[in-house]
C-alpha cells in the first residue's frame, strides 16, 4: 500500500494479537517477497512475488535442518546444477513453520541448500527458490514439485500455523521424471546466507513485536478482568462485631494485583516503543535526506536488531505469565483466553534464533563492528533522548560515531 514501514508494523500489531498463529502466514509471506524484490531476478520477481503480494500463494523460509538446528553451517541438503539452469535439491528441512497447508493455491520456499563442491560452512551456502507446484511460462501453475510433507511438529502453543518437517527430493512426485525437487538459485552460488539475512533480520524484529502484542493483550484482558471481578476488601476494612461486612471490592484494588498488572503494561509499553522505533529507522535507512541520516539509522538498526528480538521475547511471556495470575484459578483454564496468550507466546523466545543466539550476535559482531561506531552512537543517542526528557541541552560534534565511521571508512 506504499504506506511507511513504521504504519505497517503498528497495524500488522492487531492482527498478531488477534491471533498470532493465523498472522504468520502472510507475516512469512511478506519477508519472503521483500528478500526476492531485494535479491531475486525479474522473472523471479514476476513469477513468484506478484502472486504472494496478491494473497494468492504464501512463502516460506526453510534454514534449519533435523541434526543441525540454528548451526547452519552443518546443513546438509544439496543442490545438485542441471542442464536448463535449474537445481534439484534432495535432503530435509525442519521446523518449517507453513510449511504446507491448504490455504492458498502455491507455497514458495525458500530454501537454503549448498551445491557440490562449494566452499565448506557457511560460506558454501546458496539460497533457492523451491515452489510446491512448478510454474508454467503462463504463470498457471503445473505438476507438483518433489516436497513432501514428512510430519507436523505439535507445540505447545502457536498451533494455528503448521510447522513441519519437509523432505525435498524424496521420489514421491518426481518432476520431469527426475529424483530431486526443482529449485531455481537467487542471485549468485554461495551467498545465500547473505541475502536469507535479509528475511531473518525483518522476522528477528517481527518476532520481537508479535511478543509485544502477546503480552499487550494479556496485559489488557487481565485489566478488564480485575476491574470486573471482585473478590475481597481492603485490609483497612475489617468490620466490627455484629456489622455486616463491606461489599467484596474489584480485585484492581488490590495492591499486588495493580502492582502485576502496572509491571505487564511496562513491560508491553517498553516492547512496543522499542519495535515502532526500530520500525522507523527501517523508514529512516530508506528515505532520510542525507547520506549520514541514512547511515545512522542504518547501523542504529543493525545494532538493535538482535535486541528488539530478544528483550520483548523474554518479558512478553513475563507479562502473559502475570496476566494469568492475575485472573487467578480461572487463568489456568481454556475459560479464558491469557493461558493461550502464554503458550503462543513462549515460543517468541527460541523462534529466530534463540536469546543465547542474539547475545552472540550483539557482543560478538554488532557491538565490535566499525570500530564499536554502533555501540557509540546508541549511547549517544540514548543519552540525547534522556537530555530531552530533563530539558538539558546535549550536543556532540561531531558525535563519537561519526568520527569512528568516517576513521574507518579511511
Amino acid at each position: 500500500m506504499q504506506l511507511p514501514h513504521t504504519v505497517g508494523q503498528a497495524v500488522f500489531a492487531w492482527f498478531k494479537a488477534a491471533n498470532v498463529g493465523t498472522s504468520a502466514y502472510p507475516f512469512l509471506t511478506m519477508g519472503n517477497a521483500r528478500l526476492l524484490l531485494a535479491h531475486g531476478s525479474r522473472e523471479q520477481i514476476d513469477t513468484y512475488v506478484r502472486p504472494e503480494l496478491e494473497g494468492r500463494w504464501f512463502g516460506t523460509m526453510a534454514l534449519s535442518e533435523p541434526q543441525a538446528g540454528s548451526s547452519l553451517a552443518d546443513i546438509t541438503t544439496k543442490a545438485e546444477p542441471q542442464d536448463d539452469g535449474t537445481y534439484r535439491l534432495t535432503g530435509n528441512k525442519m521446523w518449517i513453520s507453513g510449511g504446507d497447508h491448504e490455504l492458498t493455491e502455491n507455497i514458495v520456499h525458500l530454501v537454503l541448500a549448498k551445491i557440490p563442491g562449494g566452499p565448506p560452512g557457511v560460506k558454501g551456502i546458496s539460497l533457492f527458490v523451491v515452489p510446491k507446484f512448478l510454474v508454467n511460462a503462463d504463470g498457471s501453475l503445473g505438476e507438483r514439485n518433489d516436497v513432501v510433507l514428512a510430519g507436523l511438529n505439535h507445540k505447545m502453543g502457536y498451533r494455528g500455523t503448521t510447522n513441519t518437517l519437509l523432505n525435498f527430493g524424496e521420489g514421491v512426485h518426481r518432476p520431469g521424471g527426475r529424483a530431486g525437487a526443482v529449485g531455481y538459485l537467487v542471485g549468485e552460488q554461495h551467498r545465500g546466507l547473505t541475502y536469507m539475512f535479509h528475511m531473518m533480520n525483518e522476522a528477528r524484529i517481527g518476532v520481537g513485536m508479535g511478543a509485544t502484542v502477546l503480552g499487550y493483550t494479556g496485559y489488557l484482558h487481565a485489566l478488564e478482568y480485575a476491574r470486573t471481578r471482585t473478590q475481597g476488601r481492603p485490609p483497612t476494612s475489617k468490620g466490627r462485631v455484629g456489622e455486616e461486612l463491606p461489599p467484596p471490592v474489584p480485585i484492581v484494588e488490590h495492591a499486588d494485583v495493580r502492582r502485576m498488572l502496572l509491571a505487564a503494561k511496562s513491560y508491553a509499553e517498553g516492547g512496543m516503543a522499542l519495535g515502532l522505533y526500530c520500525a522507523r529507522l527501517v523508514d529512516e535507512e530508506q528515505t532520510a535526506e542525507t547520506a549520514e541520516e541514512r547511515e545512522r539509522a542504518h547501523l542504529l538498526l543493525d545494532v538493535l536488531t538482535p535486541v528488539a528480538k530478544a528483550w520483548p521475547s523474554q518479558w512478553g511471556p513475563v507479562a502473559d505469565d502475570l496476566a494469568i495470575q492475575v485472573h487467578g484459578g480461572y487463568g489456568y483454564t481454556r475459560d479464558y483466553p491469557v493461558e493461550q496468550f502464554y503458550r503462543d507466546n513462549r515460543l517468541n523466545p527460541i523462534h529466530e534464533g534463540t536469546q543465547g543466539i542474539q547475545a552472540l550476535d550483539l557482543l560478538g559482531r554488532k557491538v565490535v563492528m566499525q570500530g564499536g561506531a554502533g555501540l557509540a552512537l546508541l549511547g549517544e543517542t540514548i543519552t540525547a533522548t534522556t537530555g530531552r526528557a530533563a530539558g538539558t541541552e546535549w550536543a556532540a560534534s561531531p558525535p563519537t560515531w561519526t568520527r569512528r565511521w568516517r576513521d574507518s571508512a579511511r
